[in-house]
């Protein structure tokens, strides 16, 4: 007896005989179907390449498209922030022109209207201090006129006192009881106090007859105090011719120095009135130019404050369109700056994909 391990050897070698003419027919076959296979795959690697490359090839000349519309896109959008900018810069420079032109005509009227301030308040001052003087000077005037004039009517009082005196002295010497010793001691004191009226007057004595000193000579009663309408009907009387010369003459001068008097008085009052008009027409155009003067340094000080006020205003719109020119100008560096260089970087990229390409 044969083991089975023996006997499975014996079948397996037996059946490798039986197939060795097969696999000699199989090889030749096998070999052609290789090459063909072989070949067809090549040609499929081939196909599968170029499709890949024109992939690539799509893909670059994409990109190539994409850096065109960036910088396309980067260049207008930097155009209008350049031309927005530009723009913006203009309208602060002419801001700027502006506010500086409005800033040095606002200071020169500024200084002008400080200046008419200060002349207005020294005229001002000036304009009371006359006016001032003035009224007091109209105050004066009036009180040496009421002075005058008081003079006047006690002079005229005594100066129409004595010429009635005279008068009645003249009646009673020319009288029935002219030859008396008490009539001729009124008659002394008449002309005595009629001779005290015209030197109060500050006349000289004149043309009255000799002998007149030696008449005088004595007290006398008051003559203003006796009543000569009891003699006025009586008849006349011859009588001392020197007393009755010397009283007509002296009435004549009494007479003349009351005209004199009035007239003085007339042409005072008259000085008075033109001066007192005078003073009263400065009065009148100091205190209207006192009024003008206030409402023109009113409106100068108005002004003042408006100039003050713009000024202010003016600078602080020429600091912040400076400060917004420099801000504009460092942004504008600022992007110009990130526009170059992505543009650089981008034109980098560009030309390794074109070289890719």
């Amino acid at each position: 007896g044969r083991s089975p391990s023996a006997s499975m050897q014996q079948r397996r070698a037996s059946r490798a005989m039986r197939a060795a003419p097969m696999l000699l027919l199989f090889f030749p076959l096998a070999a052609a179907l290789g090459l063909r296979g072989a070949a067809a795959g090549q040609a499929q690697t081939a196909a599968t390449a170029r499709g890949g490359l024109d992939e690539v090839i799509s893909l670059l000349q994409g990109m190539l498209q994409k850096f065109a519309a960036h910088f396309n896109e980067d260049r207008t959008n930097w155009e209008a922030y350049t031309a927005l900018a530009d723009e913006q810069e203009q309208d602060k420079q002419a801001f700027l022109t502006d506010q500086k032109s409005l800033l040095s005509s606002t200071t020169a009227l500024l200084n002008a209207k400080r200046d008419e301030v200060a002349k207005l308040t020294t005229d001002l001052q000036t304009l009371a201090t006359d006016i001032a003087q003035t009224q007091s000077s109209l105050k004066e005037l009036a009180d040496l006129r009421a002075k005058e004039h008081e003079q006047h009517e006690a002079e005229l009082a005594d100066l129409l006192k004595s010429i009635a005196a005279v008068t009645k002295a003249t009646e009673v010497l020319a009288g029935q009881y002219a030859a008396t010793p008490e009539n001729v001691a009124l008659i002394r004191r008449t002309v005595q106090m009629g001779i005290t009226s015209l030197q109060v007057s500050g006349r000289q004595v004149q043309g009255l007859p000799s002998g007149t000193t030696e008449f005088l000579q004595g007290a006398n009663p008051d003559w203003l105090k006796k009543d000569g309408s009891a003699y006025e009907t009586y008849n006349t009387q011859g009588g001392g011719t020197t007393v009755l010369n010397m009283l007509e003459n002296l009435r004549l001068q009494l007479e003349e120095t009351k005209t004199q008097s009035i007239s003085k008085e007339t042409e005072s009052r008259q000085q008075y009135e033109d001066t007192r008009l005078a003073k009263e027409e400065e009065l009148q155009r100091s205190t209207t130019d006192q009024k003008e003067k206030s409402a023109r340094k009113l409106e100068a000080e108005a002004t003042v404050e408006q100039c003050v006020a713009t000024i202010d205003q003016a600078n602080t719109g020429i600091q912040e369109a400076e400060q917004f020119l420099r801000v504009l100008a460092a942004d504008t560096a600022k992007f110009q700056s990130e526009f170059d260089d992505r543009n650089k970087l981008r034109q980098a990229e560009r030309a390794a994909t074109q070289a890719a390409l």
